[in-house]
């Protein structure tokens, strides 16, 4: 898998997320079809008690300038099974934004709230993955190259990788 992300930028074998299933699952981080499934069983609105970890490879993570100035940062982040999109605030952006911005993957903690056929998660507290969370106790991964980039070609490759 890792030499298909490091030639092609993404791997037909597996999701780099199957590494960390194990663990992520006894540690009661939900994946995204989890999260889906809860909320769709849920009225419109701030779910009660709606508390939930994901943790996930971040796809997006853009910080886009808003009207008051205030700092409200949207990621994307992916697992094995599906997307999951997550606001983080001001505050919470206060501690944790280096943590943001430098890790491939992250594990997100916040209330799960419905809008229309989607769901976001209001983040309370940001932290990266870690290999301690890997299944087959493998050392920190390095992070994967970035492509150069060929005028009209598009690169997949992070400069920060799983």
């Amino acid at each position: 898998m890792r030499i298909d992300y490091d030639i092609l930028g993404l791997s037909t074998i597996c999701h780099p997320m199957v590494f960390y299933l194990e663990k992520l699952t006894r540690a009661r981080i939900r994946r995204a079809s989890e999260i889906r499934k809860l909320v769709d069983s849920m009225p419109p609105g701030i779910l009660p008690g709606g508390i939930v970890k994901v943790a996930g490879v971040v796809v997006v993570c853009m910080r886009p300038p808003t009207k008051s100035g205030a700092i409200v940062v949207f990621i994307t982040i992916e697992d094995e099974t599906g997307f999951a999109d997550c606001v983080i605030f001001p505050k919470v952006y206060e501690k944790c934004g280096p943590i943001l911005f430098n890790n491939p993957a992250l594990i997100i903690e916040g209330k799960v709230q419905k809008m229309g056929k989607s769901f976001s998660i209001i983040a309370s507290n940001v932290r990266p993955l870690t290999s301690t969370y890997r299944t087959d106790n493998a050392v920190e991964i390095k992070p994967f190259k970035e492509r150069i980039r060929i005028a009209g070609a598009r690169s997949f490759v992070r400069g920060a990788g799983v």
